[in-house]
């Protein structure tokens, strides 16, 4: 990187899931071009799971119609009280209960930020809380982590290198994960997609529709 150039800070995920620079002021003698490294604009990505894997609650009362016993220890009282909530209804009751007419997703469900890096208020507005927490989650996390750290620019050599899984696997031919066709990523593709930023939602499904309900995180 030429002297004539500071790189001042990369952009930072803020508590309202905003992409930010921070930067200082430098004395009035540092003439030199500052920049703040940012990217300009966002692709969401959107996850939909099906029913049987998403929280539901009666429109009438918003009492729990449906919440996926999350499969680890964290999970467990919420295993037994939906097994406890079944021993006293009949195969009737239990499909009323599910009725599409009947019930609305229900985001209000627990939380697992995972490597995502997100605060709570963020995967409250994206609709995290709609999906089974041990299922889902955790992967949700995982594809927010790696979308976002694609690439990193080295500006000593003046170029970009993968990170992650773009360096390991983003090169990978889909017949190898058993895909039938399509052709592998370049590395100029990547790179590519490395100027963006991606933002990682869910939606949840009531049997015959999904629905998603974004909600603007709290500034205060």
């Amino acid at each position: 990187m030429a002297e004539s150039t500071r790189v001042l800070y990369h952009s930072i995920v803020d508590k309202n899931g905003d992409e930010v620079g921070l930067a200082t002021l430098t004395p009035s003698e540092d003439q030199r071009e500052k920049i703040v490294l940012a990217k300009p604009y966002v692709i969401p990505v959107l996850f939909l799971p099906g029913i049987m894997g998403t929280n539901l609650r009666k429109k009438e009362g918003k009492d729990i119609a449906w919440r996926p016993p999350n499969t680890d220890l964290r999970g467990a009282a919420d295993a037994i009280c939906q097994l406890f909530s079944y021993l006293f209804k009949n195969a009737k009751d239990r499909a009323n209960d599910l009725a599409t007419d009947m019930v609305e997703v229900d985001p209000s469900g627990p939380l697992d930020a995972g490597r995502s890096g997100l605060p709570k208020n963020v995967l409250v507005a994206r609709g995290w809380g709609a999906l089974m927490r041990s299922s889902y989650q955790p992967f949700l996390g995982e594809l927010q982590y790696h979308l976002n750290s694609l690439a990193e620019y080295d500006f000593d050599r003046c170029e970009a290198d993968l990170k992650n899984w773009a360096a390991e696997d983003g090169q990978t031919p889909p017949s190898d994960w058993g895909a039938h066709g399509g052709e592998a990523l370049t590395r100029e593709e990547i790179l590519h997609a490395a100027t963006y930023q991606f933002d990682v939602w869910a939606g949840g499904s009531t049997g015959c529709r999904a629905t998603v309900t974004p909600v603007r995180p709290s500034r205060t």
